[in-house]
């Protein structure tokens, strides 16, 4: 099976993608990263922020544990996240596809192995 396919099939995105994404929804690996970009507002505020081109995309990547990391752009994304903008991100796909896809398996199968409840299971005790 081709690695793009497996990719799409764990992270929902391809190595290269551009996708429009939420800065909210990232995690910030160093959080000293984001301490220039800070300064700059504290000394500049909303006029900093309205100078910043949101034009570039982002680069983000995808780890094993599917969550998306800001790897490059924290002036685009502070920015945007103050002016409550989505941005253009760039997808690097850093986790391993199988890992995800079987993980999903053992849990749905699992969760398939389970007995279904009975409506009294869910009555509160008395």
């Amino acid at each position: 099976m081709d690695i793009d396919v497996l990719d799409k099939l764990a992270f929902g995105y391809n190595d290269g993608d551009v996708v429009e994404i939420d800065p909210s929804l990232l995690v910030i690996k160093y959080p000293c990263d984001l301490e220039n970009p800070e300064y700059c507002f504290q000394k500049g505020g909303m006029d900093w922020v309205r100078s910043v081109s949101l034009d570039e995309p982002i680069d983000v990547s995808i780890g094993d544990d599917g969550r998306m990391y800001l790897e490059d752009g924290h002036h685009r994304c502070f920015a945007a996240s103050k002016l409550g903008k989505k941005l253009q991100a760039k997808v690097e796909i850093k986790g391993n596809p199988l890992r995800i896809i079987l993980a999903r398996q053992e849990a749905s199968e699992v969760k398939k192995s389970r007995p279904p409840r009975k409506p009294e299971d869910s009555s509160p005790a008395p």
